[in-house]
């Protein structure tokens, strides 16, 4: 598969490893099944502005961020279970 990038085209890899809804049930557990079969494939792509690049994040690295912005959250005051936004 071929998809169109600011800079060109690249190759981007089919996933045929697909996890079901029979599997998990809920956002949480499907990342944690990803992370525990797929920890080094790429999650997705990021372009950085600044550097001109485009930079991968692995399925580790992404939860890795998501347990920091989880932490974060506990040190403030927030409860499991409580709904959170982004705007941007």
């Amino acid at each position: 598969m071929l998809i169109k990038q600011r800079q060109g085209w690249v190759a981007m890899a089919i996933v045929t490893d697909i996890i079901g809804a029979n599997e998990v049930d809920t956002l949480v557990a499907l990342l944690q099944e990803r992370v525990q079969r797929s920890p080094e494939a790429e999650a997705y792509r990021q372009f950085e502005s600044a550097s001109g690049e485009w930079q991968s994040w692995s399925w580790a690295k992404f939860s890795s961020e998501v347990s920091r912005w989880e932490q974060a959250f506990l040190k403030e005051g927030f409860e499991q279970g409580y709904h959170v936004a982004q705007l941007s």
